[in-house]
């Protein structure tokens, strides 16, 4: 590495970590603070919820690794614009390529790090976080998200499964069950019961519950208790119940695309999905739009100095967030396509900050 590059990659290195200690910060306790307080406050101990808080950075600092990147180039150019060592470089016969060069390859770093807490890291803390704090305080993950599946092979619908209660992935269960099965695409017979257990491939047996006929006036009703027990094909297997229970944060890359692909053999509407799939490329390649952004901006004189970058910084991430929400929100309505909705706001990111290095190298 030249002098050069170890001097600039210096100057970008502390603003850095302030930004990704400052944002994440702040983010945290807009984000998190107020959930650990009311656990601690409903019986959840304070060593326990300091294991939690740890298990919830991974997943705020994605976040905020884009933010700080844009920080340290603003600051970081900001001062050596401010005392003239830009303008020394430039006398030396450095080209501003050559002086933006080791900056795009921060953004690009930047992003890959990002990639790889948001691929290996965030998902896994994700779901340890949420596992432990319904271990503690006996309350299940799932009984906010109720599963709604829909089992259909191309055109044909086979059953419609809602399950109120969630998903027991030691036990194999699931609670409050209603499993409606169709015959010729028309409903044909539904079951409710109070628990549902695998059996083994798709099929699972009913218990405590009752089936009642749909498609003839007056056809007898039925009851099972406890004991007695019905087994139905509701056309999906534990893994894909358990799959179906976990947020997109708790997903990898792959899990997220599998699942998302599982759901568009079923029926079911895939545009969220989608979205949230593509999601985990277009946020970490926020690094490098902000870093191409913020190298040439930086290294415009300002008079204020750091709090200048600072609020620039603020700026810039409040006008791309705004802009990434809109598109997203777009895509996950369906009215454009997910991976427009995902990726639009980097695209013009890119165009803009191209468009500013062009000019700045004149």
């Amino acid at each position: 590495m030249k002098t050069i590059d170890r001097q600039i990659l210096g100057e970008l290195a502390g603003p850095f970590c302030f930004g990704v200690a400052a944002f994440t910060s702040i983010m945290f306790g807009g984000k998190y603070l107020q959930r650990l307080t009311e656990d601690i406050v409903k019986g959840l101990p304070t060593g326990v919820a300091l294991k939690i808080l740890v298990l919830y950075l991974p997943d705020v600092i994605v976040m905020t690794l884009p933010m700080a990147a844009l920080l340290a180039v603003l600051l970081g150019f900001g001062r050596m614009s401010s005392d003239s060592e830009v303008v020394a470089l430039f006398a030396g016969g450095i080209s501003f390529y050559r002086v933006v060069a080791p900056v795009i390859l921060f953004g690009l770093a930047v992003t890959g790090l990002t990639i790889l807490l948001n691929e290996v890291v965030a998902p896994r803390t994700n779901l340890a976080s949420a596992q432990l704090r319904q271990e503690i305080l006996k309350t299940p993950i799932t009984t906010s998200k109720p599963v709604f599946l829909i089992d259909r092979d191309e055109d044909v619908t086979n059953a419609v499964i809602y399950v109120r209660g969630g998903y027991d992935a030691p036990t194999q269960t699931l609670r409050d069950v209603m499993v409606t099965i169709f015959r010729d695409n028309k409903p044909w017979v539904v079951f409710i019961a109070k628990l549902a257990k695998w059996e083994g491939g798709e099929n699972w047996s009913l218990s405590d519950g009752s089936w009642h006929p749909l498609t003839e006036k007056g056809a007898p009703s039925g009851n099972f208790g406890k004991c007695n027990t019905k087994t139905v094909n509701i056309g999906m297997t534990p893994e894909e119940v358990a799959m179906a229970q976990r947020t997109v944060d708790q997903m990898t890359y792959r899990e997220l695309r599998e699942f998302t692909r599982q759901t568009a053999q079923r029926g079911g509407d895939t545009a969220e999905l989608e979205v949230s799939l593509y999601n985990k490329l277009s946020l970490p390649l926020a690094c490098l739009v902000f870093t191409m952004i913020g190298a040439p901006l930086g290294m415009r004189r300002h008079r204020g100095g750091s709090s200048v970058g600072l609020g620039l910084s603020i700026v810039i991430i409040v006008a791309y967030w705004m802009l990434w929400h809109y598109m997203v929100a777009l895509a996950k309505a369906g009215q454009i396509q997910p991976l427009v909705g995902a990726f639009l706001a980097d695209g013009l990111g890119l165009l803009l900050g191209a468009i500013l290095i062009v000019r700045a190298s004149k």
